[in-house]
This record gives structure tokens, sequence and C-alpha cells, in this order.
């Protein structure tokens, strides 16, 4: 509708934001602030305190939006692992409960504008990382740098991290992207060099800096 205000959504807990939380190391670089984008609404960033449920944080959001509001991108900003994501509380492949709470947002979602990222280390990967290796570009060339920990997307749709996101999409009714690979914080809200994106239905589209084409695939 012409008459709809477009917003940005932003979810990270206290943990996240401030660096650390009652004494315990947080992240070690936190978050950038979200900017106001040209001809947007002013972002929505709740409030997330440490062990809030999934309940009250979705809770919050819809709160905060408007009847004549139309969510744009989604950030989910957290530790993360194959198939999984702490913001407030962890959410997993599996916590039905929990994912189903996004069901409240598709009110103000919008089939052809609405879509939601998880910046989380390794959220789309098959199961846990492994040693491998990264390519990092460097004046024009690419090198490959060794990493610790370096998670894989397969193809195969039984695997956590394809569940997450899967799930998450036909919740919100909108694609969901995450990334296999550990990420920079201090890249910001981006996905670095390896993104898979999955779709209500279950179809997906996977791209990677070191694979030789995108992939696409369906459940």
């Amino acid at each position: 509708m012409a008459s709809e205000r477009r917003v940005d959504v932003y979810l990270a807990d206290e943990w996240m934001w401030i660096g650390t939380v009652n004494g315990r190391a947080g992240a070690a670089l936190p978050l950038s602030p979200p900017v106001r984008r040209q001809g947007m609404e002013a972002p929505i960033v709740p409030f997330i305190a440490i062990g809030q449920s999934w309940a009250d944080t979705i809770g919050k959001v819809v709160g905060a939006l408007g009847r004549e509001q139309a969510i744009e991108k989604l950030f989910i900003a957290g530790h993360g692992a194959g198939g999984e994501v702490t913001v407030g509380t962890r959410l997993r492949a599996g916590d039905d409960a929990a994912i189903g709470q996004f069901r409240r947002l598709r009110p103000f979602v919008r089939s052809w504008l609405t879509h939601a990222a998880i910046i989380g280390c390794e959220v789309a990967a098959d199961g846990p990382a492994g040693p491998g290796t990264v390519p990092v570009q460097e004046g024009g060339k690419v090198r490959q740098v060794p990493v610790a920990f370096k998670g894989q997307f397969s193809g195969d749709t039984s695997k956590p991290g394809y569940t997450l996101l899967r799930k998450l999409a036909d919740a919100l009714e909108a694609p969901v992207s995450g990334s296999p690979w550990r990420l920079a914080i201090a890249d910001g809200w981006t996905l670095g060099g390896a993104k898979l994106t999955v779709g209500p239905g279950g179809g997906w589209v996977y791209s990677a800096i070191d694979a030789p084409a995108t992939r696409f695939g369906s459940p």
C-alpha cells in the first residue's frame, strides 16, 4: 500500500551491544548502531535482556510497530552455531514454539518487500564447524586464509542450519538468510562471503565467494 511506512527491525541482546555484561566478556567488538536509511522510518531496536524469552522479544517488536508500518529488513544478531542463534535466549532449529512466535509479525510482512537475515556465526551450517580456509581479497587478489572454524552447507535439507532458516521463513512468510561461516562483528550487519537464503516453502539459494557458481535447490 502506498500509505505504508517501511521500517527496519534490529534484534540483538545487551551482550552484543555493550561488550560486557555483569563483568563477563561479551562481543569483542560491539555491533555498530543501526542507522536510519533514506526514505525509511526510524529503525526499531527493542532492548533485549540476557535471558529474555522469544515471546517477550517478538512482543516488544509488535508493540513498537504501527498499523501502517511494513518491515523491510529484519536483522537477528547473536552468537550462533549450526542451526541456532542466541538473542536473549537460544533459538534452535527444533524450538518450534519459539519459532512460532515469529508468526505474530505476519501482519507487518509483505511478500514483495520483507527479508530477514540472521547475523550469527555458522547459523546456516550443516552442523559443528571444523578447520578450513576462507578467501580474503587484498589488493585485487584473493588468497586463502586458514581459520580454526568454518561451517559448511552441503545442500542437505535435513541439516539444522537449513531447517532453522526454513522454519523461520515459513513462520514469517518471508525469505530468511544466514551464513555457514564465522562472521566478523567488525563488518557490521552483513553475512560476509557465504550466504544461504531459504524462502517460504523451502526453496533455497546458496552463494559463496570460493564457490564456482551459485547453487539452487528445493526441499
